[in-house]
């Protein structure tokens, strides 16, 4: 299958995917551990690679999430 034009006129379209593919990549990394049993390096590890989730979380964060859904909408 070849990418038309119109396919790679969008460079967000590559990024989306790109950040999707480092989103599950990560969450992957810290699936099942467990923080008591791990080395304190271990856990802050962790931590910053949650952190890289939440920014890539954040970069798709729209404002109809923070808008509360009522009878006007």
């Amino acid at each position: 299958m070849l990418l038309g034009t119109v396919d790679i006129s969008d460079p967000f379209i590559f990024r989306k995917f790109a950040d999707l593919y480092t989103f599950a990549r990560l969450l992957r990394s810290v699936e099942g551990m467990d923080d008591s049993s791990s080395p304190e390096w271990a856990v802050k590890l962790k931590n910053k690679l949650l952190g890289g989730c939440d920014q890539i979380r954040e970069r798709y964060r729209t404002e109809a999430e923070s808008t509360p859904i009522d009878s006007k909408n």
